[in-house]
């Protein structure tokens, strides 16, 4: 699939990208995931 995660989070980014679709920051992505926020 890709190299490593920073492969994989740019193919993610430019995805989003070529349909218009807004990319979630990393804060918004914990609330998604239903993960507890950064200490």
């Amino acid at each position: 699939l890709a190299p490593s995660n920073a492969a994989l989070v740019k193919k993610a980014a430019a995805l989003c990208e070529k349909y218009e679709r807004p990319v979630a920051t990393w804060q918004q992505a914990r609330e998604i995931l239903g993960l507890r926020p950064a200490a």
